[in-house]
């Protein structure tokens, strides 16, 4: 048990400070909107006053009748979606995975 504690504890504080040095150059932007799938990315990265439309990247559609978070009704996405889970747990959905270019 001592042992999923440690690691659990190492994997969130590496997972920290990736996600702080990734965006330390970002601040978040002063907007009067609520957002309900948060705010869109620019081109740099950071967030900018504009809301996402759908949950998924590029304001793609999610995939209907999967849930693929906690809870009774979880169905897993299929390989050509990914499951993506608002920190809250407000909506698990499956959306498309990025084509490579």
């Amino acid at each position: 048990m001592h042992r999923f504690t440690i690691v659990f504890l190492l994997c969130t504080i590496l997972f920290v400070a990736f996600a702080v040095g990734k965006n330390a150059t970002c601040s978040f932007p002063r907007c009067r909107m609520a957002c309900p799938y948060g705010y869109k990315s620019g081109k740099d990265g950071c967030a900018i006053c504009s809301c996402k439309k759908t949950q998924c990247v590029g304001d793609q559609i999610p995939l209907e009748g999967y849930f693929c978070g906690r809870g009774v009704n979880h169905r897993d996405c299929p390989k050509t979606h990914k499951c993506v889970i608002e920190p809250q747990d407000r909506y698990a959905v499956c959306c498309p995975r990025r084509r490579r270019q």
